[in-house]
């Protein structure tokens, strides 16, 4: 598949198991991915979560809406999450 036409990614309710984290993570790490909105919301995502926010600070400019609704994002994540808001290349206007 082509990553440079997917731009709005809603995993709500779904878990996506360790293949589909994988995927996921390939797919946030292609420079071709244009992914600007990406949602996670239920229990079921919260290991997907935990990966998520590791993978989307190595690339602050990708994703403008980042909602993690539901999702137990501990300490250390949220402290990333503080981090990159602050980064001056990050676009994220979006988090929920």
């Amino acid at each position: 598949s082509n990553p440079s036409h997917l731009i709005e990614l809603d995993l709500t309710g779904n878990d996506p198991g360790q293949s589909g984290v994988k995927e996921l993570n390939d797919l946030l790490q292609d420079p071709n991915c244009q992914l600007k909105i990406l949602r996670f919301l239920g229990p079921a995502a919260d290991e997907a979560c935990q990966y998520v926010t590791g993978i989307v600070g190595k690339n602050p400019l990708l994703l403008r809406e980042l909602n993690m609704s539901g999702c137990d994002l501990g300490d250390i994540n949220m402290k990333w999450l503080a981090a990159l808001l602050q980064d001056k290349h990050c676009k994220l206007s979006i988090l929920t």
